[in-house]
């Protein structure tokens, strides 16, 4: 019997390892750890104006800021009953889909298919997938230019406030925002066809219970004042 450790995993989004036992040929026990500690984010509000929590509650993280800076700015805006436009909340929601392009394209090609596919990294994947490596960065770099547009910076932006934005968007601006996405969806088709093209390996698996927000109104989306569990249960945000 003997026992693998891989103390700090390389290619993940946050600080884990892994360890495993292994009896003979087969593996009889798996244990991930987390190393990141609470950020302590709630009680560091305590005391604070709306207006610094909203700016505050999101440094929780810096690759998903905009999650949380919407999160933080509906849950006040629920509080408080503030009523936000159709306008405002249809920014906010390109806004979100602008970190939800540039975080996939960077863990979807750069962090996962090397593995799948066989590489050590993304760079020596490139040596055969050459456009994929490419257009993904362009790709990151669009859900930036998004964010950045939307929400004044792409990391820990401050554009989005209660009630709304302090400054809206150029029709220009967002029309070539428009314009890139439409030039991307071939890629985005190619990249389908990729993934769905891969032997994924069958790994045992307990059963997992799932949750997301319900957007209502029977519509697909990220947001909602519900969260949907995978056994049919629905909680309110209260």
């Amino acid at each position: 019997m003997k026992k693998i450790s891989v103390d700090h995993l390389a290619r993940v989004e946050g600080n884990g390892g892994i360890s495993a036992t292994i009896d003979g040929k087969i593996v009889s026990d798996v244990k991930f750890s987390i190393y990141e500690g609470p950020r302590l984010i709630e009680k560091l509000t305590i005391g604070r104006t709306p207006e610094e929590d909203v700016s505050m509650s999101p440094r929780i993280c810096a690759i998903c800021s905009v999650s949380h800076k919407n999160a933080v700015l509906r849950a006040i805006e629920n509080a408080l009953d503030v009523k936000i436009s159709q306008k405002s909340y249809l920014l906010r929601n390109l806004m979100h889909m602008g970190e939800f392009i540039e975080s996939h394209s960077l863990h979807t090609f750069y962090l996962a298919l090397p593995d799948f596919l066989g590489f050590p990294n993304a760079i020596a994947m490139a040596s055969k997938f050459e456009f994929e490596v490419k257009i993904a960065l362009e790709m990151k770099h669009f859900g930036n230019h998004i964010m950045k547009t939307l929400n004044g910076r792409y990391i820990h932006g401050e554009n989005a406030v209660i009630g709304g934005f302090g400054k809206y968007p150029y029709r220009e601006e967002l029309l070539q925002i428009k314009a890139k996405a439409i030039h991307f969806m071939p890629f985005v088709f190619k990249t389908v066809t990729l993934f769905c093209g891969i032997d994924y390996p069958d790994c045992p698996d307990s059963p997992t219970l799932y949750a997301c927000c319900e957007p209502g109104d029977n519509k697909f989306g990220f947001w909602g004042d519900e969260i949907l569990l995978s056994t049919g249960k629905t909680v309110h945000r209260d």
